[in-house]
């Protein structure tokens, strides 16, 4: 169960609910914030709206100076926030220089560290240490030729070049459903001799703090399963439990697993209140796509979250490309004709509006499985069905939401 989800299901009005004088007030909110920004509504405008809002937004925004935003993949209030971790305490920094790994939960401007659950690595070369806060499991960010990083996100999709020095880079890029994140390691840049193209499965370590972690391969099904049991937020909270299905569409050439320290080759099951994990090995240069998905419910939740959800990588990053488009276009907007700003400043008066857009539905998150069932705030599990809710929300912020973000939501997301 998230630490910060709500304590019965939630239940928006539905539109006709809303009073009068709030849609008209939030109308007229919205209405000035676009002519601040250059903006107006479409219906009012003579040139076409905007057909592809995606190419607008940039995740990177707030995600330096303790903005604390996630450059990662998601799709509109899903359950995984698919987000590199760069060892900053709520996950990412963008001055930060190294990956700890991708891990699939985040919270967008949170003041302390929460999520991070099951942080996985792609690495030429096996580690020596197990801890993801070491510099020889971490890996760099690639530069190119003006020291920038190679690194780009827009809604739903991320893309970085790691690097352990010459001659092994590693491509990773990242996309995500509802309830899977779902990964592509391309190991073709890293062709130093005897690399080896690995790829590692924390499920000991998260920026929530661990209690305890256990592991699991079936290398027959290329799947690796994890359950963490994670408490803490700002300040002790009561435990609580995630379940990961990861499943890979290449097989193993050889994998372990590690307690603690200590790594032990052909391994299928580690089990400690010290860190656990596996570790999986590829054929060099190989390109390895893998889904993760979780559960705050059991095992078994994350198992059919996968399987409702699995598909190719350039499947559904094409998908959460979609959802965003349709999602952000519920507000349609265009420069009017008479605007005199520049091409440089519409496109900036664009990307600001939709990247603020984006993140006013990153959340509340979706927490039960396609079944329905999801972990009350009692400790036990519920199913929906029977409730009248389409789903199971948590992840209200609550600090400030109300003075904007409510209104808004109950303006554009009636039926949640």
């Amino acid at each position: 169960m998230s630490t910060t989800g709500t304590r019965t299901p939630h239940r928006t009005p539905p539109a006709e609910r809303i009073p009068r004088r709030l849609t008209k007030l939030v109308a007229v909110t919205a209405t000035a914030a676009l002519a601040a920004a250059g903006l107006t509504l479409a219906p009012s405008a003579v040139a076409a709206p905007v057909t592809n809002p995606v190419q607008y937004v940039n995740p990177f925004i707030g995600s330096k100076d303790d903005g604390n935003t996630y450059p990662g993949a998601t799709v509109p209030f899903g359950m995984v926030q698919l987000s590199p971790d760069t060892g900053h305490n709520v996950g990412y920094n963008y001055d930060n220089t190294v990956v700890r790994g991708f891990s699939q939960v985040h919270l967008s401007g949170v003041g302390c560290g929460l999520g991070g659950f099951v942080p996985i690595t792609p690495t030429a070369g096996l580690p020596a240490s197990t801890d993801y806060s070491n510099s020889g499991y971490s890996r760099s960010f690639k530069r190119d030729s003006s020291n920038n990083k190679v690194e780009e996100a827009t809604a739903g999709y991320y893309k970085a070049v790691l690097t352990s020095g010459t001659g092994n880079d590693i491509t990773a890029e990242l996309t995500a459903t509802t309830h899977t994140g779902v990964q592509k390691y391309d190991f073709s840049g890293a062709t130093q001799s005897g690399a080896g193209a690995y790829v590692l499965i924390n499920a000991g370590q998260a920026l929530s703090s661990v209690r305890s972690s256990k592991v699991t391969i079936d290398a027959a099904t290329q799947t690796v399963r994890t359950e963490s049991v994670l408490h803490g937020f700002c300040q002790e909270t009561d435990d609580f439990t995630i379940y990961s299905t990861t499943k890979f569409n290449t097989a193993f050439s050889a994998f372990g697993t590690w307690t603690g320290d200590t790594k032990t080759a052909s391994s299928t099951s580690a089990s400690s209140t010290s860190r656990t994990g596996a570790y999986l090995s590829f054929n060099q240069g190989a390109v390895v796509e893998a889904q993760t998905a979780i559960s705050y419910s059991s095992a078994s939740g994350a198992d059919a979250n996968l399987a409702a959800e699995s598909g190719t990588f350039a499947a559904l990053r094409t998908d959460a490309t979609a959802t965003w488009n349709a999602q952000l276009g519920k507000v349609a907007v265009t420069q009017g004709v008479t605007n005199a700003a520049t091409a440089a400043e519409r496109t900036t008066q664009l990307r600001v509006f939709y990247s603020a857009l984006y993140r006013s539905f990153l959340a509340p998150n979706i927490g039960n499985d396609v079944n329905g069932d999801y972990r009350g705030w009692d400790g036990e599990v519920h199913n929906i069905s029977g409730t009248g809710l389409t789903a199971y929300y948590q992840n209200f912020s609550l600090w400030d939401t109300y003075r904007t973000q409510q209104q808004w939501l109950y303006l554009t997301e009636p039926a949640r």
